[in-house]
C-alpha cells in the first residue's frame, strides 16, 4: 500500500519544522552573546564615567602630596555616587596594597579588595594601563575597576563600583523582547513558506516520488531566509543599541562636566575666564574613548575653551569645526549661574562623540553579528543535510516506491551500496561528533583553573595545560594503533566504542572534583575521540571505490570543521549562561544520540569491506614490524608522508594556530579579527574541500594535486610576508584553506590507491599516514618558534614557505604517479 501524498506532505513538514526550529533557536542563543555585551557594557560605561569623574578628583589632590587615607567626609562622597548611579551596591578606594580605606559600607574599611570584588589578573593595573577599567564578576556582581594614579603615573590607589548582575539581566530581558519578536516573524513566515511549498510548489508522483530539486529549493527559501532576516534584525538592533549607549554615557559625562563648572560659575568665576580647564578636560577624553572633545561655549556659541585627548586646542579650523559640531554627534547642556532665587545662563558645555571610535565599535558589532550569522547558517547547512539522510532512508522504506522512475528523476530511494548516497550519510554524523567533541573547546584550561592544585613541581601554567596535552596525546596514540582494529572488524564497532568512552569521558569530566580527576577524564576523552575519527574515515574507506575516496574524505571533514565551528561557539554560549558542568554533560547526552543513531541506520555498513578489497580474499594476517617498516619505507609512502603530510600539518598548524594570532595580536587586531580570519579556513574545508575532491576523484593524476596543494600553501606564507597586515592574513588563510582543500582529497586518495596500502590494509595505513600527520600538527608550533627566534618573523615566514616549496618540488621527483585500477576506470 502505497503512502498517501497528504501523509507524506506531512512528514516532509515536520521534519523541516524540526529543522526550521533548531536553527532558529541556534542562531538566537548566539545572538545572546552579543545582547549580553551590550547589555553589560551600557552599565559597564556609566559606571566607568563617575568612577572616573571620582578618579580623576582623587588624582588631583593624590599629586600634591594628599595620601588616600586622610580624605575626610569621604563616606558622604562615595554615597553622594549614588545620585548619578542609583543601582550602586558597593564602591570602595582601597591602597595600592589592596587594603580598603574607604568604602560605602563602612563595614568594610580594612579589608582587602580582592576579597570584595576577587582577584585581579596579575600586573592589570600597572603602568601601561590608563583609565581602562578593568571588570570582572564576582559573588553576583558586576565590579569596575580603576586606577587612581599619583606624579610619575605610579599607582597610587585603586576605587571599584559595584553593582548587582541583576541590572544587567534586567537589561538583557528588555532587549530579549525586540530579539524574540524578530525570531518569532521570521520562523512564522518560514513556516508559512515551508507549507506554501511542500503543498503547492513541491509534487508528489504517483510511486511518491519528488523532485529533490524542488524540495532543495523550498528549503532554501523558506529556512535560508528566515535565518538572513533575523540575522539583519540582530544586525540593525545592535547597532541602535550601541549608539544608545554612547550616547547615554556622553549625557551622563557631559552632566558631570556640567555641574563643576557652574560650582565654578557660583563662586563667582567668570565663563569667559575660566582658565587651565582644558588640561581635566584632556584627562577626562583620555579616560573615555568614545569623546572626541569638550567645549566651553558662550551663549553665542563661540569656543571659550575646547581640549582633546592631547590637551588644549587652540587651531582656529579646529575651534571652528567645534563651535558647529552635529548635534547627532554632540551632547550640548546650558551652563547657568544662581542669581538670587533663579538662574542665567552663562554659556554652554558641549561633549563631541568621536565618529572614527564609534565606526570602529560599530564595524567591531556588526562583524560578530555576522560571524554568529556565517556559524548558524552552517548548521542549518549541516541539519538540512541530516534532513535529507532522513528523506533518503524513508523514501527506501516507503512501500509501492518505482525504482527505476526514482532513479531518472527523484530523491534516491534505496542507498546503493557505494556512491554518494552512503559515504555521505557520515557527514552529519561527523558533524554531531564533533559538535559535541568542540564544545568544550574554548574553557578547558578555565574549568582546570577551577580544580587546580599543585602537583608534580609543575608551574601552574603547565598543570593548566595538562588536560588538553593528555586529551590529545591519548587521541594521537588511537589514531597510530587503531587501524588494524578498523581493517579486521570494520568501522562500526570502534566507531561506537569511541563514541561511549567520549561520551563517558564528558560524563566524567562535569563531574569531576579534583584536578587529577579532570585530566584522567580528558585522557578517556581523547582514547574515544582518537577512536571514532579514524572509524569514521574507515566508514568512507569501506564504502568508496578507487574513483570516490576524495569526495568520501572531503564531506567527511567538511561535517568534521563545520562541527568544531558550531559546537565551539555553542558550548562557549551555553557555559556562559549555563556553566561548565552543563555543557559536559550536553555534550556526553549527544554523543550517547550520535550512537543510537549510527546503530539504528548504519548498521547494515558495519562490516563492509573497502570496493578495492572485494576481490581479494580476507586473509587478515598479523601485522607485523616487518610490514610496517615495509610500508614507511616505500619510496611513494616516504615520498607522501615526509615530504607532503608533514610539512603541510607543520606549515598549517605552527602559521595557523601558533604564528598568526601573536602577529596580528601584536598589531592590534582584535581577538574577533583573528577567530573571524582562521573560519576562513574552516569554511574551505566545509564548502570548497567536497568539489575538490570531485576534481581529484575525476582525475588519474593524484600526484599534481598534491603538489597544487603545496605550491598553494607556499604561496599563502609568502603573501603574507609580501604584503603583511590583516588583509593580507586573511588572503593567506584562503591560500591555507585551499591548499589543505586539495591536500586533504589528494593525499588520501593517493595513499589508498597504492598496492602497499591494500597489502597492509586501508585503515592500518591511514592510521599511520594520520599519525605523520599528528607529529607535524605537535612540532609545527616548535619550528615556528625556532625559525622565529633564529632569522626574525619576516626572515622566518620567508624561509618556511621556500622551504615548504622545495620539498613540494621534491615530492615531484621521488613521488610516482599512481594510475587509477582499470575496473575502477571503467565504472565512472
Amino acid at each position: 500500500m502505497r503512502q498517501s501524498p497528504l501523509l507524506l506532505r506531512l512528514e516532509l513538514l515536520i521534519g523541516s519544522l524540526a529543522i526550521l526550529v533548531l536553527a532558529q533557536a541556534f542562531n538566537g542563543g548566539l545572538s545572546l552573546a552579543t545582547l549580553d555585551t551590550l547589555s553589560t557594557r551600557a552599565v559597564v560605561s556609566k559606571a566607568r564615567v563617575v568612577g572616573n569623574d571620582l578618579a580623576l578628583k582623587l588624582e588631583g589632590a593624590v599629586r600634591y602630596g594628599k595620601t588616600l587615607e586622610s580624605f575626610y567626609g569621604m563616606p558622604q562622597v562615595l554615597d553622594g555616587l549614588r545620585q548619578d548611579m542609583p543601582e550602586l551596591s558597593g564602591a570602595y578606594i582601597a591602597t595600592p596594597d589592596g587594603v580598603v580605606v574607604h568604602s560605602l559600607d563602612q563595614k568594610h574599611s580594612g579589608a582587602l579588595l580582592n576579597e570584595l570584588t576577587g582577584p585581579q589578573p596579575p600586573g592589570v593595573l600597572d603602568q601601561s594601563s590608563n583609565h581602562e577599567p578593568v571588570v570582572q564578576t564576582h559573588a553576583g556582581r558586576y565590579h569596575v575597576i580603576l586606577p587612581i594614579r599619583g606624579p610619575d603615573h605610579a599607582l597610587a590607589g585603586t576605587l571599584a563600583l559595584a553593582f548587582p548582575t541583576a541590572v544587567v539581566d534586567q537589561r538583557i530581558k528588555q532587549g530579549l523582547d525586540n530579539n524574540l519578536q524578530a525570531l518569532l516573524i521570521s520562523t512564522a513566515g518560514a513556516a508559512l513558506l515551508l507549507a506554501f511549498g511542500l503543498f503547492l510548489f513541491l509534487r508528489i508522483r504517483p510511486d511518491g516520488t519528488f523532485s529533490k530539486a524542488r524540495l532543495y529549493a523550498v528549503l532554501l527559501l523558506a529556512l535560508g531566509g528566515a535565518q538572513l532576516f533575523y540575522s539583519l534584525n540582530n544586525i540593525q538592533f545592535f547597532r541602535d543599541q550601541y549608539l544608545d549607549i554612547a550616547r547615554i554615557t556622553a549625557r551622563q559625562l557631559t552632566s558631570l562636566v556640567e555641574r563643576d563648572i557652574e560650582t565654578l560659575l557660583n563662586k563667582g568665576v567668570s565663563i569667559e575666564k575660566l582658565r587651565n580647564i582644558e588640561e581635566p578636560f584632556a584627562r577626562i577624553v583620555r579616560a573615555s574613548p568614545e569623546v572626541q572633545d569638550i567645549a566651553v561655549l558662550a551663549v553665542d556659541s563661540r569656543v571659550l575653551n575646547l581640549a582633546d585627548a592631547t590637551g588644549a586646542v587652540t587651531d582656529p579650523q579646529k575651534l571652528a569645526t567645534a563651535a558647529d559640531a552635529d548635534l547627532g554627534y554632540a551632547v550640548v547642556l546650558p551652563l547657568e549661574r544662581e542669581v538670587g532665587s533663579g538662574e542665567t545662563s552663562e554659556g554652554y558645555i558641549q561633549v563631541r562623540l568621536s565618529r572614527p571610535t564609534l565606526n570602529a565599535a560599530i564595524r567591531e558589532i556588526v562583524m560578530d553579528a555576522g560571524t554568529v550569522a556565517v556559524i548558524a547558517i552552517l548548521f542549518l547547512v549541516e541539519m538540512t543535510i541530516l534532513f535529507m539522510v532522513y528523506v533518503r532512508k524513508s523514501a527506501a522504506r516507503r512501500p509501492g516506491n518505482g525504482a527505476a522512475l526514482a532513479a531518472r528523476h527523484a530523491v534516491q530511494t534505496a542507498p546503493p551500496l557505494r556512491g554518494q548516497d552512503l559515504y555521505g550519510v557520515i557527514r552529519p554524523v561527523a558533524f554531531l561528533f564533533l559538535f559535541a567533541i568542540d564544545m568544550s573547546l574554548s574553557f578547558i584550561p578555565l574549568r582546570m583553573e577551577e580544580l587546580y592544585t599543585p602537583m608534580l613541581g609543575l608551574s601552574k601554567d603547565i598543570i593548566l595545560g595538562l588536560p588538553i596535552s593528555v586529551e590529545m596525546g591519548a587521541a594521537g596514540v588511537m589514531v597510530a594503533f587503531s587501524g588494524p582494529w578498523i581493517d579486521k572488524r570494520g568501522w562500526l564497532e570502534p566507531f561506537v566504542t569511541g563514541l561511549v568512552l567520549c561520551a563517558a569521558g564528558y560524563f566524567l569530566s562535569g563531574a569531576a572534583g579534583s584536578a587529577m580527576e579532570f585530566i584522567a577524564a580528558r585522557g578517556l576523552v581523547g582514547l574515544g575521540y582518537g577512536l571514532g575519527l579514524m572509524a569514521t574515515q574507515g566508514f568512507v574507506i569501506a564504502n568508496t571505490g578507487p574513483g570516490e575516496k576524495a569526495r568520501g574524505i572531503t564531506h567527511m571533514f567538511a561535517g568534521v570543521y563545520a562541527g568544531s565551528l558550531c559546537g565551539g561557539a555553542a558550548g562557549a554560549m551555553l557555559a556562559q549562561r549555563m556553566g561548565y558542568a552543563s555543557v559536559f554533560y550536553a555534550a556526553s547526552a549527544i554523543l550517547v544520540l550520535v550512537v543510537l543513531f549510527a546503530l539504528l541506520c548504519l548498521r547494515a555498513t558495519a562490516r563492509t569491506r573497502a570496493p578495492s578489497a572485494e576481490s581479494r580474499p580476507e586473509t587478515h594476517t598479523r601485522l607485523s614490524f616487518r610490514k610496517l617498516l615495509r610500508f614507511m619505507t616505500n619510496r611513494d609512502v616516504f615520498a607522501l608522508a615526509m615530504l607532503s603530510i608533514l610539512p603541510s600539518a607543520l606549515v598549517l598548524i605552527g602559521f595557523l594556530n601558533y604564528l598568526l594570532p601573536i602577529y596580528l595580536s601584536r598589531t592590534g587586531a582584535t581577538q574577533s579579527d583573528i577567530g573571524r580570519i582562521l573560519m576562513i579556513y574552516g569554511v574551505c574545508l566545509i564548502y570548497v574541500a567536497p568539489y575538490i575532491g570531485r576534481l581529484v576523484d575525476d582525475s588519474s593524476r593524484k600526484r599534481l594535486y598534491i603538489v597544487l596543494s603545496g605550491a598553494i600553501g607556499a604561496a599563502g606564507m609568502l603573501v603574507y610576508y609580501i604584503w603583511g597586515g590583516l588583509p593580507a592574513a586573511a588572503l593567506a588563510v584562503l591560500l591555507l584553506g585551499l591548499s589543505a582543500s586539495f591536500g586533504f582529497a589528494s593525499q588520501n586518495a593517493y595513499a589508498l590507491n597504492l598496492r602497499i596500502t591494500r597489502d597492509l590494509g586501508e585503515s592500518t595505513a591511514i592510521g599511520l599516514t594520520n599519525a605523520v600527520e599528528r607529529l607535524g600538527q605537535v612540532l609545527g608550533p616548535l619550528m615556528f618558534g625556532w625559525v622565529i627566534a633564529v632569522a626574525g618573523l619576516q626572515n622566518g615566514v620567508t624561509f618556511t614557505g621556500l622551504g615548504y616549496l622545495a620539498l613540494t618540488i621534491l615530492f615531484v621527483f621521488m613521488a610516482r604517479e599512481v594510475r587509477m585500477p582499470a575496473r575502477a576506470a571503467a565504472r565512472k
